[in-house]
């Protein structure tokens, strides 16, 4: 789980960056400090939901 947790926020912290250097013409420092945030709270509350369904699954199980 930590493995596609890791994979998601690389995923998103890219996409960002792209977005913010290419889309809105923001130089990379901010580009990167924006990316790297927004992808620290992604993949929080990615976490989250994933914790919450495997929790799910498992109170199914029993």
């Amino acid at each position: 789980m930590a493995r596609k947790i890791f994979i998601v926020y690389l995923v998103y912290t890219v996409i960002v960056f792209l977005f913010y250097n290419y889309v809105m013409k923001a130089n990379y420092a901010d580009a990167i400090l924006k990316a790297v945030l927004s992808g620290v709270i992604f993949t929080a509350v990615y976490a989250v939901l994933l914790s919450r369904a495997a929790k799910r699954e498992d109170e199914k199980k029993k």
